[in-house]
């Protein structure tokens, strides 16, 4: 996986990125075994609302591409603090 920051400020942070994964598991309730590759393109947003800049929210969303199964999009909603 990689991403690119493409806003970088001291308040803002937006990224993309593109990853690849492999995909290798049993799921009970469809009675079936997953095995293949997946293509990932996270976008998303770093907001630092406060006076310290460690600590932040993060939007996520992240469309899977998988090939026979179907596609599907991730998302997600956080923060984030980092240790200096």
């Amino acid at each position: 996986m990689g991403a690119y920051n493409f806003v970088r400020k001291s308040d803002v942070n937006a990224y993309v990125g593109v990853g690849l994964g492999l995909f290798d598991h049993y799921y009970s309730r469809r009675d079936r075994y997953y095995n293949g590759t997946y293509l990932v393109v996270p976008f998303g947003v770093l907001i630092k609302p406060l006076d310290n800049k460690n600590f932040g929210f993060l939007i996520e969303a992240a469309p899977v591409f998988y090939d026979e199964y179907g596609s599907y999009l991730r998302g997600g909603i956080g923060f984030k603090y980092t240790f200096r």
